[in-house]
């Protein structure tokens, strides 16, 4: 009985070995992320605690939301690379914000704070975070370039 346990042994052994030298044994696939986070202020710099952060994948749809914490902190561990992303912080009693154009790369831990001015949720304050088309004050031409 002992030299049958013995055999299903080293047979298990031999297989193990043998998959890992023909490459066949489980790989572990790292996977690649960002973080984003911030601070939800208001005018005056207070934190605003409690505020809803939701960051939008517009790519891929996926949409993940968080609350601040007491001291107005949100974080967003693991985003997956690329995007483009859109921040939205929404808070009773203050306009909302949106960081739009957001592109992350490997392992970015990037910062992305909200200042909410009072007003009507209605209203929002638009930031864009992409490329700033470039002010030629010496014509008043219009052109576009690509």
């Amino acid at each position: 009985m002992r030299f049958f346990r013995l055999q299903k042994v080293v047979l298990a052994f031999l297989l193990t070995l043998f998959g890992f030298t023909l490459g066949l044994a489980p790989r572990a696939e790292a996977q690649s992320y960002a973080a984003l986070h911030g601070t939800v202020v208001d005018s005056s710099d207070a934190v605003i605690p409690g505020a809803a952060v939701t960051v939008l994948n517009t790519s891929t749809g996926i949409k993940t939301v968080v609350q601040a914490d007491k001291n107005g902190y949100y974080i967003f561990p693991q985003l997956q690379v690329g995007g483009p992303y859109t921040v939205t912080v929404t808070a009773p009693n203050f306009q909302n914000s949106i960081t739009s154009g957001l592109t992350l790369n490997v392992n970015d831990n990037r910062e992305v704070n909200a200042k909410l001015s009072v007003g009507k949720a209605t209203q929002t304050v638009e930031v864009n975070s992409g490329e700033v088309a470039l002010l030629h004050v010496d014509d008043a031409q219009l052109s576009t370039a690509f």
